[in-house]
């Protein structure tokens, strides 16, 4: 009889041969790795054809070029990063083998014994799982292209904040690339001590059954990853230091008292700490005690305690609060200063105006080109008069009717012009793919009606209106189709995706007295029609479901002859185009050519933030008249949260006016309006002006994209007339001006002199705020100013 003591066995120890693996499992693991990439692959090139279609595809090539370099690099770093720790992983768990026999055998009874994996089956499956999470942290970071490239190529402000004595161009472009390296290293840290804490589980170097059990050389790596994730939190602490100029400090945004003696001391103490504890845990590796580590994170956080809630809390309650104007006196100076300059208000001048509140008639007829625009109509009322007068159809829409002005026969009027736009979705039935990818395409038109004028039914007065436009002035549209406007791409089925100039022409509108209803579809009736060319379908063919015009009833439709859109060159873009919007039927339709072309990206603010992203858009877009084409205006800002000392606008805007909608979606503590923005309603052609060559932050957007941007000097003279001071941040500087218009720090504490907007009383008894409201008049001289 065996006396040997019974030892404890694994119990996957006489396990079965693996399963074999479904061919179907191989299949998709060869088929959707390779539909991924051909997906990726057809998305580029379609996009480099977007790009190339409005001359911008070095703006793209060079976005590209550098998230791959930002990705690749932080991939590699990433695999170098985990891939070491993971190393030094197996190396222990092949150095401390566990051995069954030496656990205590009494323990094997209180439960099962932990699995553990061999090393060698672990090794491919730590180092699958660090290269998949080193891909996925190439890709996050190579979306984080505008961060570097903003470090890269950042202009300096020549304005140094009164603390640190850094130029804000530091705060503005450094501080974000050194916040994410910095967070960047800090997750890779983490990351790596919890796919290390799973090898050392898996492999029983960390064991917690039968008994608990760490290895000294885990302890030991622990001690490495824990120093490394201290020195980042220091790194991490003087980032926190440098980003309290634009921070809110209670009152105002800056630096205060309370930071200046207790908060930055007390982060240099913890600085200094966590270098020392950083040291302590490095020499521990040797040394290899547990206690050690509890120790330096417990000492740490009871520092961090101290000497950032604590202390500070005692010195703003017991100091600061009790003579709060007094301790922050300077803080609300550099406050003041700095947002007026955030927000360029720098340079505003203050007048009184004085009048003797009688007008006699001499000074009205002096004034005439000031009477003669005095508003009578407001945007709304107005939509909805055009809207219930000239969209003749139910799938044409005034979307928005905005304020300008022309000269007309002689005289500088003021107009309101409302782009005609089409709703797919409110085309009559049949609902055709043909209808609605090929046959409906665009809008047509604007109607001009005079601010202050009606008629004798109340309804404006019109300058440019119907279909086709006409005029009785020397205002004229001779380019009417709008095939890229403000229609909203969720409002279109499937997308806003069109093909122009096919076989069968495209529905420019209807014409004679019946409804597009009774109306035959426009292939049927105009397939060799020329542009424009109205054609009786009585005469020219039949609808194939039996229908016919009858009367004077007729149809115009048009081919497209404009350079906007893609070339259907090839059967190979067709391909592409199908593939990447889902749609097989645009492969077999027999009325796309080789000439026809391809539009998507139609709606003109998606079509700008897909060219410049980091430009913060008006949400007021406008429509002018220029040389007969309809030309879309855009006001676009550069603007960012990191401006030292000036307040966000969302802390300082009335919430009751229009402009905090943009306020609310953005912490935003500088404005500047230095970019006008155009594009074609024809063929989508996109240009941008820089109209502000003193903003550092355009100037450092000029530099990384040079092809992208165009002096403000070549603007056209046509265009620069119905350029315009933006709405949006009109009514932002006057909120903020609204208070910072007080340059003494006492006043502006107790807010002794702080404006208020007009209010009136609405419908429901609802108070709203008095909008700011465009003006055609001549300015004052200086001579008349009080």
């Amino acid at each position: 009889m065996d006396d040997s003591p019974v030892r404890p066995i694994r119990p996957n120890a006489n396990e079965a041969a693996p399963p074999q693996v479904p061919r179907w499992v191989w299949l998709l693991a060869i088929l959707v790795p390779i539909v991924i990439v051909v997906g990726n692959l057809v998305n580029l090139w379609t996009e480099l054809l977007w790009f190339a279609e409005l001359d911008q595809r070095e703006v793209l090539l060079k976005r590209i070029q550098w998230a791959v370099s930002i990705g690749l690099g932080a991939g590699v770093l990433a695999f170098l990063f985990i891939g070491a720790h993971v190393l030094a992983a197996l190396r222990v768990a092949r150095g401390d083998m566990y051995i069954p026999f030496l656990a205590d055998p009494e323990a094997a009874e209180a439960g099962p014994e932990q699995p553990v994996l061999p090393v060698v089956v672990m090794r491919p499956i730590a180092l699958a799982v660090t290269l998949l999470i080193s891909i996925l942290a190439g890709l996050a970071m190579g979306s984080r292209w505008e961060v570097v490239l903003r470090f890269v190529g950042g202009e300096r402000f020549g304005v140094t904040d009164p603390h640190f004595g850094r130029d804000v161009s530091f705060y503005m472009f450094t501080m974000p690339f050194l916040e994410l390296l910095v967070g960047f290293l800090q997750v890779l840290t983490i990351v790596s001590a919890i796919v290390v804490g799973v090898v050392y589980v898996a492999t029983g170097v960390i064991r917690y059954a039968p008994v608990g059990r760490v290895a000294p050389a885990a302890v030991g790596h622990a001690s490495v990853l824990v120093g490394l994730f201290l020195l980042l939190q220091v790194a991490g602490t003087r980032l926190a230091m440098w980003s309290m100029v634009s921070e809110s400090n209670g009152y105002v945004t800056g630096v205060g008292f309370t930071d200046r003696v207790a908060r930055i001391p007390g982060m240099w103490v913890l600085m200094v700490v966590g270098i020392l504890l950083a040291i302590w845990l490095f020499l521990n590796a040797r040394s290899r005690n547990p206690r050690a580590i509890l120790t330096a994170v417990g000492s740490y956080v009871g520092v961090t305690i101290i000497a950032l809630a604590l202390i500070p809390g005692g010195v703003q309650q017991f100091i600061v609060s009790p003579n709060e104007l007094d301790r922050e006196t300077p803080l609300i100076a550099n406050n003041i200063d700095f947002t007026r300059t955030a927000y360029g208000l720098q340079d505003v001048v203050q007048r009184d105006v004085r009048t003797s509140g009688e007008l006699d008639l001499d000074q009205l007829q002096e004034a005439s080109g000031t009477t003669d625009n005095v508003r009578l109509w407001d945007p709304p009322q107005m939509r909805l008069a055009i809207n219930q007068r000239q969209s003749f159809q139910p799938y044409y829409n005034f979307l928005d009717t905005d304020v300008d002005r022309y000269e007309i026969d002689g005289e500088y009027r003021q107009v309101m012009v409302s782009p005609r736009e089409l709703i797919p979705s409110a085309v009559p039935p049949p609902n055709t793919w043909v209808r609605q990818r090929l046959r409906f395409t665009h809008g047509y038109g604007v109607v001009v009606s005079y601010v202050n004028e009606a008629d004798s039914q109340g309804l404006p007065v019109n300058v440019v209106q119907d279909i086709p436009p006409r005029s009785n002035t020397d205002l004229v549209v001779e380019r009417p189709e709008i095939y890229y406007g403000e229609v909203e791409s969720d409002e279109l089925a499937g997308g806003d995706w069109v093909i122009v100039n096919t076989r069968g022409g495209e529905f420019d509108f209807p014409q004679g007295g019946a409804s597009e209803s009774e109306l035959p579809d426009p292939v049927d009736v105009a397939a060799d029609g020329e542009a424009g060319e109205p054609v009786d379908p009585a005469v020219e063919g039949d609808d194939p479901a039996g229908e016919e015009a009858t009367g004077s009833d007729s149809l115009v439709v048009t081919r497209y002859q404009g350079s906007g859109g893609i070339e259907m060159s090839s059967a190979t873009r067709r391909a592409a185009m199908a593939l990447r919007f889902r749609d097989y039927r645009m492969v077999f339709n027999q009325d796309i050519t080789p000439e026809s072309r391809f539009m998507f990206r139609r709606n003109i603010t998606d079509r700008v933030r897909e060219l410049a992203p980091f430009l913060t858009l008006d949400q007021d877009p406008y429509m002018a008249i220029v040389d007969g084409r309809l030309i879309w205006i855009i006001d676009a800002y550069t603007t960012s949260d990191r401006f030292p000392y000036a307040d966000t606008a969302d802390a300082i805007v009335d919430p009751n006016q229009m402009a905090s909608r943009i306020v609310q979606r953005n912490r935003i503590n500088y404005w500047r309006n230095s970019v006008k923005i155009t594009v074609d309603a024809f063929e989508g052609a996109v240009t941008f002006y820089i109209v502000d060559d003193e903003d550092p932050v355009v100037k450092t957007w000029s530099n990384i994209f040079p092809s992208l941007f165009t002096d403000g000097a070549d603007m056209p003279d046509e265009v620069r007339a119905h350029i315009r001071y933006p709405e949006d941040l009109f009514n932002v500087q006057s909120a903020v001006w609204a208070t910072y218009h007080m340059g003494d720090p006492a006043a502006f504490y107790n807010r002794e002199d702080r404006w208020e907007f007009p209010r009136f009383g609405s419908e429901g008894g609802q108070v709203d705020v008095q909008q700011a409201l465009y003006v055609l008049a001549a300015l004052p001289q200086p001579s008349e100013l009080g």
